[in-house]
């Protein structure tokens, strides 16, 4: 019986280990589904025409504005475009 114990025990933090290696990929996936949701519901909305652009950054910084845009409920598009326009004084 010992060893049934035992083996249910070493089940349960194998499991408690993988939940733990599987949530920041779930809250990627959330943000992942939120981020689409804000970009359709700017599509429909209708804005300006644009043009892509590959800039460099640091990590750190790209991090923070997307938590922000996020948190905001904006695009991370929209925060660097707001930051250039202002910077720009337009």
């Amino acid at each position: 019986m010992r060893k049934k114990k035992d083996t249910l025990s070493e089940l349960e933090e194998r499991g408690a280990k993988v939940l733990e290696q599987l949530e920041p990929k779930r809250r990627k996936a959330f943000r992942t589904a939120k981020q689409q949701a804000i970009e359709t519901e700017r599509q429909q909305e209708g804005s300006e025409m644009t043009a892509k652009v590959t800039v460099r950054m640091p990590v750190d910084l790209v991090k923070a504005l997307k938590h922000r845009a996020i948190d905001e409920g904006r695009t991370f598009q929209d925060l660097v475009t707001e930051a250039v326009r202002k910077f720009l004084g337009r």
